[in-house]
């Protein structure tokens, strides 16, 4: 649906969130992908990055965080285990690393997971699909995204942060050659070409962001023609250069109260402008401080994927991208998006109807 940019920044300008915006997108929502919320089990198979994002508890000169990463077999065990509990939808999330040898042990994760849910399929007298398989590993060569595609994954979430170069650039990241922007946008159009249902979004109300940022970024969705988005709340990690350049602004009363406002409205944007992608309820949205039914609130506003963490609870704590993470159980979720009125649904992949759309003549799977 096209809505003008003035309408988008006066939403975005003003304090609390207009419902007429929230009656539009949920209209939306529901003649384009009904009222289902689909369940991704998500495992945080390494908490090791070679990179070093200004914002990032994981950035690699943190040196106060217990970095671990799981075995192959440890990831493909909580894989099946997820599968066999009764969600048929994985996510598989690690810290960038670059190496041959790393990529290799996650296409024999993805690989191993897609094949061992295959047979539990057959051995149920199902159609043997298996796992549906969404990725994100960060920034890596044309060849490992085609090798982890080639594997069994098929959805990728490769989040640009922001749209805005100089923001990009100068302000969330270091300025050298591990830190680019025409990097993560080549990485975008791989994916796109490789056959990827493909995934990107932004923080929002982080320090030094405007209202400006946050259209172009709405923008930047329409024009690449994305099939998911995920995007949330910046939620500082006191153990990074953001937090200590802004500590001031992020102390200051009514900081996440605007954050956790504009994340509502750029996920009600994102359903009304791009109507028929895939919008996460991020963890991040959940844990925002001080906002009380931000899941259920963000469901309204047009989010229709949600992503419970199935990471081993020794290793929860250190997969610390920002501070005080809300893990709720599955149950919970459930619990309240049916509160909210909409479906949970857990066996099925619930790919978005916006690939289908975009690549023509292919039928989802189920």
């Amino acid at each position: 649906m096209e809505i003008s940019d003035d309408r988008i920044l006066k939403e975005l300008s003003i304090d609390g969130v207009s419902g007429s915006l929230i009656s539009l997108a949920d209209l939306i929502r529901k003649q384009k992908v009904g009222d289902f919320v689909y369940f991704r089990g998500l495992v945080e198979i390494s908490n090791i990055c070679s990179k070093n994002c200004y914002y990032c508890g994981l950035r690699k000169d943190n040196t106060k965080l217990r970095r671990y990463a799981l075995s192959e077999d440890e990831a493909v065990a909580i894989g099946v285990s997820i599968y066999k509990s009764g969600i048929s939808s994985l996510a598989l999330q690690s810290g960038e690393v670059k190496s041959d040898r790393w990529v290799e042990k996650l296409v024999n994760i993805v690989k191993r997971i897609k094949e061992e849910t295959k047979k539990i399929d057959e051995e149920n007298g199902k159609q043997p699909e298996g796992a549906g398989i969404t990725i994100s590993f960060g920034e890596l060569e044309k060849e490992h995204y085609e090798e982890l595609f080639k594997a069994g994954a098929h959805r990728y979430l490769l989040r640009i942060e922001t749209s805005d170069r100089e923001l990009y650039e100068k302000k969330l990241h270091p300025v050298d050659k591990d830190h680019s922007f025409d990097t993560r946008l080549r990485c975008l159009e791989w994916l796109k070409e490789i056959g990827y249902q493909v995934g990107t979004g932004v923080m929002i109300g982080v320090p030094g962001q405007t209202i400006k940022h946050l259209l172009n970024d709405l923008k930047f969705f329409k024009s690449f023609d994305v099939d998911m988005v995920g995007m949330g709340p910046y939620i500082e990690h006191r153990d990074t250069p953001l937090f200590v350049w802004y500590r001031k602004e992020i102390e200051k009363k009514g900081f996440y109260r605007k954050a956790y406002e504009l994340s509502v409205k750029m996920i009600a944007f994102a359903r009304v402008i791009l109507e028929d992608v895939n919008i996460v309820a991020s963890t991040a949205l959940q844990s925002i401080p001080g906002c009380e039914n931000s899941l259920e609130t963000g469901i309204i506003a047009g989010a229709n994927v949600v992503m419970p963490v199935f990471t081993p609870s020794d290793f929860k704590k250190a997969y610390s991208i920002y501070e005080n993470k809300n893990n709720l159980t599955v149950s919970q979720i459930a619990e309240r998006i049916e509160k909210a009125g909409y479906t949970p649904v857990f066996d099925r992949w619930g790919d978005p109807v916006h690939y289908f759309e975009r690549i023509k003549g292919q039928t989802a799977p189920v």
